[in-house]
């Protein structure tokens, strides 16, 4: 194991979103849901390293969603939860107490998780986000999380994941962010941060004539 700050972890999962063919913008949304899913103790770093390696190489244009009243599909059948937060958070307002928002072939959902962190809040209420076996809760006071099987965390994908407000529920909080730092696998790791090579400029002769490395004079 390795222990990253969540500065860490955000910088190094913006990089790493990038290098692996993701817009700065949406890098740096995903850089913020490694964090904020890490903070809660939640596998943040390895789902974004999977949904990376699972989409390397594919426009990430296809897995943005066509935004509809009450589904959301994308032209190539399978939604990328980064593209559907960055859709959500100029959106999350127009959601209305008990209408679903249905995302369907959603990657990773639980990538999706920290979209809902947001500053408008349902008054009295939370956001809700849930697919079989896996409900969450997300508002103000923090993050109520119910499941049984710790490996509905890492679905690859749930075929209709819901969203939706919730006003009606008690709310009881099972995760609050700390500022500790994170343990994560060294393989994991090294994974991470070989993608965010991809987005270091090779150097050329002209480069290291302008000053980068020794350039033609060697003192040494």
């Amino acid at each position: 194991m390795i222990v990253c700050s969540l500065n860490e972890i955000e910088a190094y999962g913006r990089r790493a979103a990038r290098g692996a063919g993701m817009s700065w913008g949406l890098a740096e949304e995903a850089g913020k849901a490694a964090r904020w899913l890490s903070a809660r103790g939640l596998p943040g770093v390895e789902l974004l390293l999977r949904l990376l390696t699972a989409n390397d190489g594919r426009p990430y244009e296809s897995m943005a969603p066509a935004v509809d009243a009450h589904r959301w599909e994308s032209p190539d059948g399978g939604l990328c939860p980064v593209c559907c937060g960055a859709a959500l958070s100029d959106r999350i307002a127009d959601l209305v107490p008990g209408e679903d928002l249905v995302l369907n072939a959603l990657a990773y959902p639980l990538l999706l998780a920290s979209f809902l962190d947001h500053p408008q809040y349902p008054r009295n209420g939370s956001y809700a986000l849930r697919w079989p076996d896996f409900r969450m809760w997300v508002s103000a006071q923090g993050v109520e999380l119910e499941y049984e099987e710790a490996s509905v965390l890492y679905r690859e994908r749930a075929d209709e994941a819901e969203l939706s407000v919730d006003t009606r529920r008690q709310f009881n909080p099972t995760h609050y962010p700390r500022i500790a730092g994170v343990d994560v696998q060294i393989p994991i790791w090294h994974a991470l941060n070989d993608l965010g090579k991809r987005t270091y400029v090779p150097a050329s002769a002209e480069s290291r004539a302008r000053g980068a490395g020794a350039g033609r004079a060697d003192n040494d």
